[in-house]
């Protein structure tokens, strides 16, 4: 397909963009909107403002990795910003208990 894709984690993109990546595989990206800015960034030259954005998308990385139960996290933070109940994960992935629930909505608030 001429695809160039980063397998690299989405936590610090730009090295792999700005050699030639023209994107990343990694599901969390869903929850990432300041990404998609980070990108545009780049292309149109502003390394500095790209860089400040990918400094945002860290913030929902440690989001996701704070309990270690990733796809938990990324449904329970997709469920709430989204208005929309997207299940929890199928065990043996790692679940949230309601507290961490609880807990990762609202860093989700804190740091949006």
């Amino acid at each position: 397909m001429g695809l160039i894709c980063s397998p690299a984690m989405v936590r610090s993109p730009l090295p792999a963009l700005t050699m030639g990546a023209v994107g990343t595989i990694d599901a969390r990206c869903r929850l990432l909107l300041a990404l998609r800015g980070a990108v545009q960034r780049l292309e149109a030259g502003d390394i500095v403002r790209a860089k400040t954005l990918q400094d945002g998308v860290r913030k929902y990385v440690d989001l996701v990795w704070m309990f270690y139960a990733m796809p938990d996290v990324c449904k329970v933070v997709l469920s709430a910003r989204l208005g929309i109940d997207c299940g929890r994960s199928i065990p043996p992935v790692n679940q949230l208990s309601d507290d961490e629930k609880r807990r990762s909505c609202e860093w989700r608030k804190r740091s949006a």
